[in-house]
């Protein structure tokens, strides 16, 4: 299979992907971006009892474990945002997860973003609408961005 037909056919299975989590969240996502110290807290959190943070943890660990796997075969794990393959000795600089914004969502999608990519942006907005560009141009055409929900006891 060429490159171009394992990219479509990865942009397949994620639009698939994001579809079941369009659905149930009624077209309300979640997008996180986990850098390396965000992955150390959640991991410690977890470990701390967390079950947002286990479940999180847990999501993290089958991402890592996928690109593990993927080394061993001919169709490895790309970066969302270029052509990097990652392998176990070059892991992403940070993962992406995906789900509905909701309580104990069933359907979710991780990625992973290269180190090169991770530093081409400013920060860690400026990734983020990288990455919510990327989902809008593949897989939802009218994705767009809600402004962030206030904190109890803030202002909307």
């Amino acid at each position: 299979m060429t490159g171009e037909a394992k990219r479509k056919r990865s942009i397949q299975a994620l639009q698939d992907r994001l579809e079941d989590i369009h659905a149930e969240g009624q077209g309300v996502w979640q997008i996180s971006i986990y850098g390396l110290d965000a992955v150390v807290e959640v991991m410690a959190a977890a470990l701390a009892g967390s079950k947002t943070a286990t479940g999180i943890a847990l999501a993290l660990e089958h991402l890592s474990q996928g690109v593990i796997r993927s080394g061993r075969t001919a169709e490895p794990v790309m970066c969302l945002l270029c052509d990097s393959a990652f392998k176990q000795e070059r892991m992403p600089a940070a993962w992406i997860l995906v789900h509905a914004r909701r309580d104990d969502p069933t359907h979710a999608a991780g990625h992973g973003v290269c180190s090169n990519c991770l530093h081409r942006y400013p920060d860690m907005n400026a990734l983020g609408i990288a990455i919510t560009d990327y989902y809008r141009a593949n897989a939802i055409s009218d994705l767009r961005l809600l402004p962030p929900i206030s904190e109890p006891g803030g202002i909307a």
